[in-house]
């Protein structure tokens, strides 16, 4: 008899604690789905002109979802490089792998590999990133940002023909030169490599994407990228400049 009690009064024990957590998972999941209800009414407002006071902040919210601060140190880094280099040179390299020729019924297509070089002038005195909320037309929900170049030129190492030039700000979409934008993803915000994915899948991989601020930075990397100096002679500059640093 002891031995049935003992049974029943740790079943009623077991069943308890079960109970509990059944409790605490109904908790759980009521809290998450209050924080994302919260986080989609932030990010709609951001989206209809209220702000938080900081154009990054904001940017990232409406475009990530992300309130932790990792991409937002992303974007600050690479702010803070910008604004330490007014009129100076900024590279942007994309290159990303894409199905080409016809896949069906027995097709040859295959991955083709594109690299492009986005070069421009900073501002003399730029007032930071240029980051655009306005989803009106936009393929998906992400927004654009852009560098602050007063002008810029951009080359396609798979393609023929000269570079052309441009006034204005040099974004990633105009840099790659595809119709979506790359989210940015970084544990560590500080190196000067930035590892970015491609939210289309339209495209296969993005195999290397880089931002280079600076002459000394940029002119350094147009060496391995542009020896002839083609897109220097674009923006107006002597491709000599390469033996500058």
């Amino acid at each position: 008899m002891t031995e049935t009690r003992e049974a029943e009064v740790l079943l009623r024990q077991a069943r308890a604690a079960q109970a509990k957590v059944i409790r605490t998972h109904s908790v759980l999941r009521s809290a998450e789905a209050n924080a994302a209800k919260q986080l989609g009414a932030l990010r709609q407002a951001i989206a209809d002109g209220v702000s938080t006071g900081d154009p990054i902040t904001d940017y990232v919210v409406v475009n990530y979802g992300d309130i932790d601060g990792k991409n937002e140190a992303v974007f600050r880094n690479l702010e803070q490089k910008v604004l330490a280099h007014g009129g100076e040179l900024a590279l942007i390299i994309s290159s990303f792998s894409y199905q080409t020729g016809c896949t069906g019924f027995g097709g040859n297509g295959h991955i083709a590999r594109m690299m492009i070089l986005g070069l421009g002038l900073l501002e003399q005195v730029p007032t930071g990133l240029i980051l655009n909320l306005d989803q009106t037309n936009r393929l998906l929900a992400m927004t654009s940002w852009a560098l602050p170049t007063s002008r810029y030129t951009s080359s396609s190492a798979s393609l023929s023909g000269e570079p052309s030039l441009h006034d204005g700000a040099l974004s990633g979409d105009s840099a790659c030169e595809i119709t979506t934008d790359l989210a940015i993803k970084s544990d560590d915000p500080d190196p000067k490599t930035r590892a970015l994915v491609n939210r289309s899948e339209r495209w296969d991989a993005v195999t290397r994407l880089e931002i280079y601020i600076g002459n000394q930075d940029v002119i350094e990397q147009l060496r391995e990228d542009d020896p002839a100096g083609t897109l220097l002679a674009a923006l107006g500059y002597s491709p000599a400049t390469l033996s500058l640093f």
